[in-house]
């Protein structure tokens, strides 16, 4: 597990993938992927598990308070899925948070089937469904999920 720049040519190209997935599933307003140049900002930060140098999956938090962050940019390869490389990020992710005194990580997903995967993932985590959190946008194509650490 690493933190990295969007800018790694690896990454960026992940993070494409990430993008074109979310604009693919989800109407046009409903995107809410960060951009490099979000992935760079200071309140957030961008990690990457691998395989020796194979990337696997991104995970990004971004600090929204001095209490909350949101999960945002999480994405594993194709060839990585059901493996436990998304398990390892998050977890890896929420140990971060917690070790930073985080108490409350939130994060919007899509409706859609195809992100049923991920919504398992956050469920078996402890994340439940709930209305949207502070600065999120309300899209009928979002579900909203929170945790709070402990």
């Amino acid at each position: 597990m690493a933190i990295e720049d969007p800018r790694t040519c690896d990454v960026a190209g992940l993070l494409n993938s990430h993008s074109s997935f979310c604009d693919d599933m989800t109407p046009a307003d409903g995107c809410t992927a960060l951009n490099t140049d979000e992935l760079r900002n200071p309140a957030t930060t961008l990690f990457t598990i691998r395989n020796g140098e194979q990337l696997l999956g991104t995970c990004a938090i971004k600090l929204l308070s001095t209490t909350d962050v949101e999960l945002k940019s999480m994405h594993v390869t194709e060839a990585a899925r059901g493996k436990g490389a998304a398990t390892e990020l998050l977890r890896h992710a929420l140990d971060f948070a917690r070790s930073n005194g985080i108490t409350h990580v939130h994060l919007e997903t899509g409706s859609e089937d195809e992100f049923m995967p991920a919504r398992n993932l956050y469920t078996k985590f402890g994340f439940i469904e709930g209305g949207p959190f502070v600065g999120a946008p309300d899209h009928s194509a979002s579900i909203f999920m929170s945790l709070t650490l402990v």
